[in-house]
């Protein structure tokens, strides 16, 4: 008992010196890396979640990869993508919807690389004010772009954008019609709490939700999270991702057959 009781001792210790070299950081850009890569390690350790298996294909060649200039800060991983589309095979989907669609980066990628897919993406019109409180960060990630990167490419014809406050917006014609949910919108817990409700009231039974940015820099994400009860999730290793599976996905993960 005495050594379990160092050894959290110890793992503080550590979680605060990296908090001290991150407040340093303008002076050590090396040791602010070194000091996000222990912050974000201790996160993922101390994690209720259990890990999915990492699909088989998601190392393989994505169709769409973004360009140099076409990531923004806010966009998903190669990673995250190409988890996003194992998933939808996985499902089989035909229909997608996410709520964020920000620059339509993931959109497109989602629409090149799973051509058989429908895929109703919304966002906050530039002059809307939003219903619910913002988190900090959000006021970064609001787009404000004139055009989406999908915009012109043949994947749009199968990409619906939808503008509106997911607090207000109508997804009743949704209900129980989406096979993949991924929930991106604003980080607030209050948009986390509505954004969730509303995925689940989409999802089919044998459907997944997908969330993005469970990070301890999102903390309201993993906060509202943690505190599903009696919902089985998972986190996705080395990705922001967070997945909930449907019945059907949950037998086959069980018995090892999911991708």
């Amino acid at each position: 008992m005495v050594v379990a009781g160092r050894g959290r001792r110890g793992a503080r210790t550590v979680r605060d010196l990296a908090r001290v070299a991150l407040v340093r950081a303008p002076r050590g850009p090396l040791l602010s890396r070194l000091a996000s890569g222990i912050l974000d390690a201790a996160f993922e350790a101390s994690s209720p979640l259990p890990c999915l298996p990492p699909p088989a294909s998601a190392g393989r060649d994505l169709l769409v990869v973004p360009a140099p200039g076409a990531v923004a800060p806010g966009n998903q991983s190669i990673e995250g993508v190409a988890c996003l589309v194992a998933l939808a095979e996985a499902t089989r989907a035909e229909r997608i919807f996410e709520i964020g669609t920000y620059n339509g980066l993931t959109a497109l990628a989602l629409a090149a690389n799973l051509p058989h897919v429908r895929i109703d993406t919304l966002d906050l019109p530039p002059d809307l004010v939003p219903e619910l409180p913002l988190a900090e960060s959000d006021e970064l990630h609001l787009s404000r772009a004139a055009s989406r990167r999908y915009e012109g490419r043949p994947e749009a014809d199968r990409i619906t954008q939808h503008l509106g406050d997911s607090a207000r917006f109508d997804f009743s014609p949704f209900a129980g019609a989406i096979d993949l949910v991924y929930v991106d919108g604003a980080h607030s817990r209050e948009y986390v709490e509505n954004d969730t409700n509303a995925a689940f009231r989409m999802v089919k039974p044998d459907g997944a939700i997908v969330w993005d940015d469970y990070s301890r820099l999102v903390p309201d994400v993993p906060a509202l999270l943690h505190g599903l009860a009696g919902v089985p999730l998972h986190r996705v290793r080395s990705t922001r991702l967070v997945v909930w599976l449907g019945g059907e996905l949950r037998r086959r993960l069980q018995a090892g057959t999911l991708w």
